[in-house]
């Protein structure tokens, strides 16, 4: 049995948490070897890149779009927000306060990436509907669990007469450096990473080669950790590895930390959105409370359990929510037909129907069977809104099997798919949009300069 898009995209973010929590367990205990912190951030950031090269030419040499000052333009600022600005200032924020005070305010990030996705409309909130009310009670309940977790203790459940509790006494003594730049570092870092997801919302429409960008992003990132740590640590011997442990900390946080699980937060960015992969943040403490407990020997407490069983409940309401108005979604473009083809002709030069409509519709239930690869594509195709911003033309080519139409699509940038299941899509959408036009033929071909075929289309209207 097949998963769902909903349960692929929860269990990648389980596996992502969970391999980032044993990443900090791992990160710990090689700081605490006296490993520079953008020293190892570089060198995880190189594996990385090094990892995913030969996979993203391999896997993606036919769906890799045409490389443009715009891409790397977003690819720059999603590797210096979302990996190079966030490990500097998380650290710098850890220095200056304490780890509880630094735990806590990273658990913010989901309700910083909800209130952030709101102005560019990546995400919406209907007061009004039950499905908006649980989101927005779905993420006060996960970040008041993670708070709780982080907060408060409680009496200790397992391990009670861990020596934990003599080492955590120890360092509550400890009186912070300067309480304003830690949470001032604290704050760019929770913003930083929030930001990333809003980016890379946008990367995955105008590049949607999971691997290439997330290789492209280590490699900038990489620069840009190694520009900061070279101006920070400028002694040539904080650069040599100490051990087999810094070792094994950089491939494992490199391969598995900013490879895979980035790939797969990419992936999730674009399937579910950015606050839904924001929200499974919190899950990192829980993995991490149990490992430690269980590997670490350290004391469970009774405040561990009751965050960990408010973030979960949060989650559960938050994915319940965005399910539910999901499901309420209009099935029957009779309902709503006139308001989105008002909405479309608004931005188009040319004019939606009812009938266009209707096709669009019926194609969103075919498009749930395309493979991941071309959905992106079709998307962009489907919600064209204006002849300045996508360009498309329809090709008959002969083949061994007799003659099959196929049709291409070319975008703006230069990016032409060719998948068989696309015929079905562009059959549906040509027949409904140029038939309306008095176009009698589907071999209508479209070249670049556009201009010509939009008055011959406007003339027709």
């Amino acid at each position: 049995m097949m998963m769902s898009s909903e349960a692929k995209s929860v269990a990648a973010m389980v596996a992502v948490n969970v391999a980032f929590a044993l990443g900090d367990l791992l990160i710990k205990k090689v700081l605490e070897e006296g490993t520079a912190v953008m020293v190892f951030v570089t060198y995880r950031l190189i594996v990385a890149f090094i990892f995913l090269t030969p996979i993203a030419l391999l896997l993606e040499r036919r769906i890799r779009p045409k490389f443009t000052p715009r891409i790397f333009f977003y690819l720059f600022f999603s590797a210096l927000y979302g990996v190079t600005l966030n490990q500097y200032l998380f650290m710098l924020g850890l220095r200056y306060t304490t780890a509880t005070f630094t735990s806590a305010f990273f658990n913010m990030m989901p309700v910083a990436t909800f209130i952030m996705a709101l102005p560019f409309r990546l995400e919406t909130v209907n007061l009004r509907s039950t499905g908006g009310r649980a989101k927005i009670l779905g993420i006060v309940v996960s970040v008041g669990g993670a708070m709780l977790l982080t907060l408060y203790k409680g009496v200790a459940l397992i391990n009670p007469n861990s020596t934990s509790k003599k080492n955590a006494a120890v360092g509550a003594g400890k009186v912070p450096k300067n309480w304003t730049i830690g949470t001032m570092a604290l704050v760019g870092a929770c913003l930083s990473g929030s930001s990333w997801y809003l980016i890379q919302a946008k990367i995955s429409n105008i590049y949607p080669a999971s691997y290439s960008s997330t290789a492209l992003m280590s490699f900038l990132s990489a620069i840009q950790s190694g520009i900061l740590g070279l101006s920070t640590e400028r002694k040539l011997a904080l650069w040599g590895f100490k051990g087999k442990l810094e070792i094994l900390g950089v491939l494992y946080t490199g391969i598995v930390g900013s490879g895979l699980c980035f790939v797969l937060m990419s992936w999730c960015v674009k399937e579910r959105g950015p606050v839904f992969t924001a929200a499974f943040n919190p899950l990192t403490q829980i993995v991490v409370a149990i490992f430690e407990s269980s590997i670490f020997h350290e004391p469970l407490h009774l405040g561990s359990l009751l965050g960990s069983a408010l973030v979960i409940l949060g989650l559960y309401m938050l994915l319940w929510g965005k399910s539910k108005e999901t499901t309420l979604a209009p099935t029957k473009p009779r309902n709503n037909s006139k308001e989105l083809v008002s909405t479309l002709n608004r931005s188009s030069r040319l004019p939606y129907t009812s009938k266009h409509i209707s096709a669009i519709f019926k194609l969103q239930k075919l498009m749930k069977t395309m493979p991941r690869a071309v959905r992106s594509t079709c998307l962009s195709v489907i919600n064209l809104t204006s002849w300045d911003t996508c360009r498309w033309r329809i090709l008959s080519s002969p083949s061994s099997l007799g003659r099959v139409e196929k049709y291409e699509f070319v975008k703006e940038e230069g990016v032409s798919v060719e998948e068989e299941v696309t015929k079905q899509i562009c059959k549906q959408i040509v027949q409904a949009k140029l038939k309306d036009h008095g176009c009698k033929h589907k071999r209508k071909y479209f070249s670049k300069s556009t201009d010509e075929n939009k008055r011959i289309i406007s003339s027709r209207v």
